[in-house]
């Protein structure tokens, strides 16, 4: 990966000259290992936020801070009105 890592960040997007670098690889293999991995990347980072987002909404629960926040509890108050 590192070297997938490498050639993209030195040659951008040149699929073929990175697979050049990387033996046994074609553009294709290397293309996709690039995207599949990226998407990978974004997944985890995405069940990470989502993990700590949930986990300050039960702490601040815990300590009695159940009210929703300012921005959330203004869109409630305009759809009762």
């Amino acid at each position: 990966m590192k070297l997938l890592r490498d050639g993209q960040k030195e040659l951008g997007n040149k699929w073929a000259e990175i697979a050049k670098r990387i033996p046994g690889r074609n553009e294709s293999s290397v293309k996709n290992r690039w995207y599949n991995v990226k998407t990978s990347e974004k997944k985890a980072k995405k069940k990470a936020e989502q993990a700590l987002r949930e986990s300050l909404e039960q702490e601040l629960a815990a300590v009695g801070g159940d009210q929703k926040p300012a921005a959330k509890q203004e869109e409630s108050d305009i759809s009762e009105v």
